[in-house]
């Protein structure tokens, strides 16, 4: 999964955010869609050619990236590296795929693109649905037009424009998350034809640059460009001549628990499928001794402080690998009976083909997914992996959107973006049945909802229960929820990550 640095395209990315309410604008003449149009031909284009370049990235801490990419047309390779952490993207042909630091390569559909509200409203400007409004010109020197865009409630972007030369000059964002992120786009230089900014500064609630990126070299190739083909995945997980691998692990109601050797030392793991890595808690990573590197902050229901490190060995059952790339953020959870201090995401679960039987309370790795399984009556779901997590269609009440099939939840949760487009949800002032806290640690109060239909490919259910945060921040705006045990118990489970596929079987509890 990509961590770092900008994706160079990003460097002529509108990104943005909020100024003072009471800051004053010059009106102006301009439509947005005219001001669009100056600044795409103002920003220019690069003529047909293969091009090669890479920029630099550093933070306030000194963690130092690189980014080097290839393109042609619209084919492209690009490869983000810190310290001994390689993480790479690519499409050949329109088709997308990106690689992670233990070298498992996922195919990408560009979802991000479809669902993200502020590039769904920026497509159609003149749609007042997205927000998008020229709000006029700065009084100060340089002169700048402000475009703002609010496409859902707690989210705003605002755009500066310099006046004169009608390039992006500053981002400014409020997400759900609440913290406030600007970028600033300096330096601007023609290449080939395409003015391109070559330093972006980033800072996030008020910090003296958070990142700063630095676009080092932009070339054109004379030579001929390094193959742009999606690389071979490499499973973590290796099962020999086996063609199915029992998993030990204990079904409870709190998840499903995996013993787990980290450098020699038996830990418990929860299976969490909407984890993208291999997460393990930074306390107990420096016990063995493990460095960490590249320190970055996510936001989701608080603030989740995450950064690099590698295990020399890790071991699941009968399955072990070497040399293994882990996240760590804070994690530990005491149980009756454990101490759970890391998850079991995507890189272990992609290893093969992974059964999770609530049935027989079973884990099953299979080299592939056997065959007949329509036969006896499984069906097959397909997954979208942008974000390196399982991502469902699903529909509940007759509205459709995207979920993560997310092994780790205790509840399936429908985000409040989401559940706001119902024309009955819950009356204003109506209190919360409980409290809920995820890895940032910032908790927040939920209202327990049933839903009179919920619809996965050929499957109809009725009276699904699900939870609705009431505060903005514990929501992604890059899905609409969570689809979690409380409903996926009600099956037997087959991640297929190779064929992007979810198989599932209805279990008869009678």
């Amino acid at each position: 999964m990509l961590r770092f640095g900008v994706a160079l395209a990003a460097l002529s990315m509108l990104f943005v955010q909020i100024a003072d309410a009471g800051e004053q604008y010059a009106p102006v003449t301009l439509s947005v869609a005219q001001l669009f149009a100056l600044t795409r031909h103002a920003t220019g284009s690069l003529p047909r050619g293969a091009y090669h370049s890479v920029q630099r990235t550093q933070s306030a801490k000194g963690d130092v990236w690189t980014s080097e990419s290839y393109r042609e047309g619209g084919d492209y390779l690009t490869t983000e590296r810190i310290g001994n952490f390689v993480w790479a993207s690519g499409s050949e042909g329109g088709r997308h795929w990106s690689e992670d630091a233990n070298g498992l390569v996922t195919h990408s559909s560009n979802l991000f693109s479809e669902v993200d509200p502020f590039s769904v409203a920026l497509r159609a400007p003149e749609n007042p649905t997205g927000g998008v409004k020229l709000l006029g010109m700065t009084a100060g020197t340089p002169q700048q037009y402000v475009v703002e865009v609010t496409p859902s409630v707690g989210l705003t972007e605002r755009r500066y424009y310099d006046a004169h030369s009608y390039l992006l000059a500053r981002v400014e964002r409020i997400d759900y998350d609440g913290h406030r992120q600007v970028w600033e786009y300096a330096d601007y230089s023609s290449v080939y034809g395409w003015n391109v900014a070559h330093l972006v500064r980033y800072e996030r609630d008020g910090s003296v640059v958070t990142e700063q990126t630095q676009l080092l070299t932009y070339e054109r190739l004379t030579s001929s460009l390094p193959s742009l083909a999606m690389p071979r995945s490499h499973p973590l997980f290796d099962l020999g001549s086996a063609a199915s691998v029992a998993i030990p692990a204990e079904f409870s109601q709190d998840g499903i628990f995996v013993p787990v050797i980290v450098a020699g030392r038996k830990l418990d793991f929860l299976l969490d499928s909407g984890s993208a890595d291999l997460l393990l808690d930074p306390g107990i990573a420096k016990e063995l001794g493990m460095e960490t590197s590249g320190a970055y902050t996510l936001s989701f229901a608080g603030d989740i402080n995450l950064a690099n490190a590698r295990a020399p060995s890790v071991t699941v059952g009968a399955l072990s690998a070497a040399n293994v790339a882990f996240s760590t953020a804070g994690f530990a959870e005491d149980l009756p009976g454990r101490r759970v201090v890391g998850l079991l995401g995507t890189d272990f679960i992609a290893s093969g083909a992974l059964e999770v039987n609530f049935e027989k309370n079973q884990l099953t790795m299979y080299r592939s997914v056997p065959p007949g399984l329509a036969a006896q009556g499984w069906s097959p779901l397909a997954l979208r992996l942008d974000y390196g997590v399982p991502m469902l269609k699903a529909n509940f009440s007759g509205l459709d959107g995207y979920f993560v099939a997310d092994l780790g939840a205790v509840d399936t949760m429908l985000y409040p973006h989401y559940f706001s487009r119902y024309p009955n949800h819950v009356p204003p002032g109506t209190p919360d049945e409980f409290q809920m806290m995820t890895l940032g640690n910032h908790p927040f109060g939920v209202k327990g909802i049933t839903m009179h239909r919920m619809v996965l490919g050929d499957w109809v259910f009725g009276s699904v229960q699900v939870v609705v945060p009431s505060a903005q921040y514990a929501q992604n705006r890059d899905f609409d929820g969570l689809i979690g045990r409380n409903t996926l118990s009600n099956f037997d489970l087959i991640f297929d990550y190779t064929d992007s596929q979810l198989w599932f079987k209805p279990i008869d509890f009678k």
